[in-house]
């Protein structure tokens, strides 16, 4: 289904959806953001196996987030926190 789609982030917190036939423009794009506070600084994206909506996200802080890119739900769900080694 994803085979001619690009999705990229960046540490502003937009997410884009590219199609690889129209690289101009993005086809959709989301601002990730957590609880309505300022955006996400992201450095990493991972999608789950088989799977096109549900998507984790690292942050520069070092939080790790839960997110998906369609429904009702769009965007970041749930965190988890940095830690920082003794």
């Amino acid at each position: 289904q994803n085979a001619h789609n690009l999705i990229s982030v960046s540490t502003d917190g937009k997410m884009c959806s590219w199609s690889l036939d129209m690289l101009s423009q993005p086809q959709d794009s989301m601002e990730l953001q957590y609880k309505q506070s300022k955006a996400v600084a992201v450095t990493s994206l991972s999608f789950l196996a088989g799977d096109v909506n549900n998507f984790v996200v690292g942050s520069e802080e070092g939080s790790v987030y839960t997110a998906c890119r369609h429904g009702s739900k769009a965007g970041i769900s749930d965190i988890f926190e940095g830690h920082y080694g003794p």
